[in-house]
């Protein structure tokens, strides 16, 4: 990962079109509601609409399902997504401003023989061995360790899981939120910069979910 890094935090910084340090504003912000419950685990992610991009009846948007099923990933219509080598990017509206999120899976043995319950129950703890990778690219500082509650699809008082979430201001004075799933099958790396970390979060705990294919524990 800190070799992909330096790279990713380039593409999102030049994809979010807008100087996003000079945006203060989240559009989103107080609309979520606080989780009052945990839900069961991850989302299906039919075989069929792996790597499609698809009409979203929940949201009226469209959502994206990963080719692997490890995560499936709600835009505002409109919304786009193409490859970059390993990473995959996103870009779409969102409260009236662009934005644009990158991902990487990165699938490895690391947390194989570890049920989801028990990453989760060990997740702030996780913090320390990842921070290098989130400050590899040069002048790039942590604003903010802070995990981040996924809202569960269809009940937006319920958490289904937690992931590691970084923000961040880059040497330019972008302000990139990074957050990172670890999975039985992997790694998730999912990134967003559209203005400020509050709206960066809110895009991430909204419309990310993790499905059925990261729960796979990696060989």
């Amino acid at each position: 990962m800190p070799i992909v890094r330096p790279r990713l935090c380039l593409l999102l910084a030049a994809l979010a079109a807008a100087p996003v340090h000079a945006q203060a504003v989240n559009p989103l912000g107080g609309d979520t509601l606080a989780p009052q419950e945990r839900a069961a685990g991850a989302v299906p992610a039919p075989a069929q609409s792996r790597g499609k991009l698809e009409p979203d009846a929940a949201s009226g948007g469209v959502v994206f399902t990963d080719e692997a099923g490890w995560y499936r990933f709600v835009m505002a219509n409109g919304g786009t997504t193409s490859r970059d080598g390993a990473m995959r990017i996103f870009q779409f509206e969102s409260g009236g401003q662009k934005a644009a999120c990158l991902t990487i899976s990165m699938a490895n043995n690391a947390f194989a023989k570890f049920t989801m319950e028990q990453i989760q129950a060990e997740l702030d703890t996780l913090y320390a061995p990842f921070d290098a990778a989130v400050t590899a690219n040069n002048g790039t500082t942590i604003l903010e360790r802070r995990s981040l509650t996924l809202d569960a699809t269809g009940q937006r008082n319920a958490a289904p899981l937690r992931v590691l979430a970084w923000d961040t201001r880059d040497k330019d004075g972008n302000l990139l939120t990074y957050t990172l799933a670890p999975l039985p099958a992997g790694q998730l790396l999912f990134a967003c910069g559209v203005g400020s970390a509050s709206h960066a979060r809110e895009i991430i705990q909204r419309y990310l979910r993790i499905a059925e294919g990261g729960l796979v524990p990696a060989k």
